[in-house]
């Protein structure tokens, strides 16, 4: 969470200070505050029927796992395969294992995609313990990660032997995921060596100790199994909070070994990823403007910081407007809510049509349109939607949450 004091946005000049409607082409009008008021819209050159060249993001490293011949979470012995999960990972080709410093004992090894945010690599010869990176199909590659992977070799393969008979561990891949995030909700569980093993796993949300996930799997010895939650049960999205894989493992004839990883789960992230503060006055919600009450919260920050989408969904509009400038209507996932974003710096990141994961980056923060100083201008519409026969609700508690959270 990043934020400043509060910025009276009534010191500044009025905001959407141009006529009280402005024609956006089509014969659709938009209101002070930059909102298309013709349901019709989606036919129009305002609706970004235009496509946004899109620079596909460099693939981001963040964590390794071994998969299989393994010895531990992060431990392999040669010949095994490893996992390497991170963000926009479905566009690395290769897997460079660093090893130590300096690159004379750099090997790589094939990627294979396995999901969007991970790749596998069979362990090279010759690789050693160190971090990883990967490499693109343009041919960057990424920095290293800060997570090692230790290969065991003639000399420490005792350290394998030692580890036969350790119960199993476990650990999910990130402490934070969002709802349609680039992430789920995954637990990797280690098996050691020997014989094949019953992993039980239930989901636990820490709250109220409902259980909402229950798996079941046989297990090879020497190998780490995943399991992912989207954060759906019964067809509902789960509340935010605390949740935990509760973890028992067992070879025949063994007692179960219990352990348990826990993380946090939440529907929504801040969508300014950077120093911010909000508006007040005129700024607000509901406040009075010339002929209409102002329909979003106005959230301040430099041209040019970040922007994502607070709630994945998919593109219900996106253009460019005399008023709302370069903007953006996400029908928010699982929720009947649409999220609208105004004043772009640039056209956003997506068009109408496409799905954005929770997170994703959909433009900068800016001041197109009738806009006075850079912010967001953040509208919330509960369903069916924007322009749509939905009705606006103040933002401004949601967004807070967002910031506290996130």
């Amino acid at each position: 969470m990043l934020r400043t004091g509060l910025l009276a946005f009534a010191a500044l000049p009025v905001a959407f200070a141009g006529p009280a409607a402005a024609q956006t082409g089509g014969g659709v009008t938009a209101d002070p505050d930059g909102k298309l008021t013709d349901p019709a819209v989606s036919g129009s050159a305002a609706a970004g029927t235009t496509k946004v060249p899109v620079v596909k993001a460099r693939p981001k490293p963040l964590l390794i796992t071994c998969r299989t011949a393994c010895a531990g979470l992060d431990t392999v012995r040669p010949g095994g395969v490893v996992r390497v999960t991170g963000d926009a990972m479905d566009g690395a080709r290769t897997v460079i294992f660093k090893g130590g410093k300096g690159g004379k004992d750099d090997t790589s090894a094939p990627a294979v995609r396995v999901a969007p945010d991970a790749v596998d690599a069979v362990l090279p010869v010759g690789a050693a313990s160190g971090p990883v990176q990967v490499r693109g199909a343009e041919g960057a590659a990424s920095r290293t990660t800060g997570k090692t992977i230790t290969v065991l070799t003639p000399g420490t393969m005792a350290l394998s032997a030692a580890r036969a008979s350790s119960p199993a561990t476990a650990r999910v891949d990130t402490g934070k995921v969002f709802f349609r995030g680039a992430h789920q909700a995954t637990v990797s569980v280690f098996v050691p060596e020997g014989p094949p093993q019953h992993v039980v796993l239930d989901l636990e949300r820490i709250s109220d100790k409902a259980v909402v996930g229950h798996w079941e799997l046989d297990a090879p010895g020497g190998t780490v199994q995943s399991v992912a939650w989207t954060g759906v049960v019964k067809g509902s999205v789960q509340s935010d909070g605390r949740y935990r894989f509760r973890i028992q493992t067992a070879a025949a004839g063994a007692a179960a070994v219990p352990t348990s990883a826990a993380f946090t789960f939440l529907g929504n992230i801040f969508p300014i990823r950077g120093t911010h503060s909000y508006g007040e006055g005129i700024a607000r919600f509901g406040a009075g403007r010339t002929g209409h009450t102002h329909q979003g919260h106005d959230v301040f920050a430099a041209c040019g910081t970040p922007m994502v989408a607070a709630r994945g969904g998919k593109v219900k509009f996106a253009g460019t407007d005399g008023n709302a400038g370069n903007y953006i209507v996400i029908d928010g996932a699982g929720t009947g809510t649409d999220y609208v974003y105004m004043h772009l710096k640039g056209p956003a990141l997506a068009v109408k049509g496409d799905t954005v994961y929770t997170g994703q980056p959909i433009g900068e923060v800016g001041d197109t349109g009738d806009a006075s100083g850079c912010h967001l201008h953040f509208e919330l519409w509960k369903s069916p939607g924007w322009y749509t026969g939905g009705k606006v609700f103040d933002p401004l508690p949601s967004l807070k949450r967002w910031d506290k959270q996130s």
